[in-house]
């Protein structure tokens, strides 16, 4: 018995022996690794760019005296209906296998996200090499344009500065964290449906962000682009803490106080009717002041308390009316909050063709808990 059971451990090591190993592998020397891709409209359909660094011209890469020789960054062009025909006509062009794992951006050209991006997602959700950490931005102009045409000396590959400059904002809670993964559960919930890329503009010698690109399900319906109406959304629908805020401290608009918030909490309350009450509390400092206003005095303290207040609340009826008036979309999540705590009334009603209608209310309580040395 234990013969014939050694004798059957021996054949199942000698074949798992064969099963292992990398049957399917590919040399990294053999791989040709896209970093960003451009998505742009054309009277084929539609224009791929794609970015790829040469690891002989990366400053510490193979070539040993890296950094000189030209351009680290080599950009392959196609005309093409979907982006499967794309990727094959790519592999015309090149001499290794491409791989798109560490690919870090992908920008749609303004024209591309209004007409529509969700049919470019079926292949992203279905490749297991695409990241879904990586960034979907919109891109004022062309897509070629920004990837092709922007050096930025920060970067050596200067989509790459897109990627950080992103990163950063996301850490710091003052842009939308909206990676792809994200975008696919967006799409897919029938309580959302409303993704927020962010926006940028490429310039000749940089990139900068420029506000959040609104969409309706798939399709880019709007711009947002002011700082006072991007925070209260940041704040109610993500919870960030979101960015500074000015308020006047005297007879002189030039006389302000600039608030910086460091905590944050809100509360949202849905009436049967329905009514949304969102009540927002946020705590901070003053980050510069510039005028002779004594807050050590409490009266005065109070007062620019309610007045960075004020300044909240006005940006967000703004952004209220906007969503409701003119993009007519639930932007802010509020259905997310129906359908999850408040599910008769989420079936009810249709959420989408209601949500115009429906009376939202937004408060905000500021608390100043450091007003800095000088104080007068």
């Amino acid at each position: 018995m234990l013969k014939r059971l050694f004798s059957s451990l021996m054949v199942i090591s000698l074949f798992s022996g064969l099963l292992l190993g990398c049957w399917d592998r590919q040399e990294i020397e053999m791989r040709m690794a896209v970093t960003a891709m451009g998505i742009d409209l054309s009277k084929e359909g539609y224009k791929f760019t794609t970015a790829v660094p040469i690891p002989q011209l990366i400053v510490g890469g193979a070539g040993g005296g890296a950094g000189e020789g030209g351009n680290p960054v080599e950009f392959f062009s196609v005309k093409a209906k979907n982006l499967s025909e794309a990727g094959y006509k790519l592999e015309t062009q090149a001499s290794k296998v491409r791989f798109v794992g560490n690919m870090q951006v992908i920008l749609f050209s303004e024209a591309v996200a209004r007409q529509g991006i969700e049919s470019f997602l079926d292949l992203f959700r279905r490749d297991p090499e695409i990241r879904r950490q990586l960034w979907p931005v919109v891109v004022k102009g062309t897509a070629e344009n920004a990837i092709t045409k922007t050096v930025t000396n920060m970067e050596q590959i200067p989509t790459n500065f897109i990627r950080d400059m992103l990163d950063k904002g996301k850490r710091v809670e003052t842009v939308p964290d909206f990676d792809l993964g994200r975008l696919f559960v967006e799409l897919s919930s029938k309580s959302r449906q409303a993704p927020l890329l962010n926006y940028i503009i490429a310039e000749k010698d940089k990139y900068h962000w420029e506000g959040i690109a609104v969409f309706k399900r798939g399709k880019m319906i709007g711009l947002l682009k002011d700082l006072e109406e991007i925070n209260v959304l940041l704040q109610t629908r993500f919870g960030y803490k979101g960015r500074l805020v000015m308020a006047q401290c005297g007879e002189d608009h030039t006389n302000n106080i600039s608030f910086l918030p460091s905590s944050f909490s809100r509360e949202i309350k849905v009436t049967e009717r329905p009514e949304i009450q969102v009540n927002v509390h946020v705590k901070g400092k003053i980050y510069e002041k510039n005028c002779s206003l004594n807050l050590r005095d409490e009266k005065n303290l109070s007062l620019i308390e309610k007045k960075i207040a004020a300044t909240y609340k006005e940006a967000a009826e703004r952004l209220v009316r906007r969503a409701q008036q003119e993009w007519k979309w639930d932007i802010f999540h509020f259905g997310d909050h129906v359908r999850a705590y408040h599910p008769t009334i989420w079936n009810r009603d249709n959420w989408w063709q209601s949500f115009p209608n429906i009376p939202i209310k937004i408060d905000y309580q500021v608390k100043i808990n450091r007003i800095g040395m000088q104080s007068y």
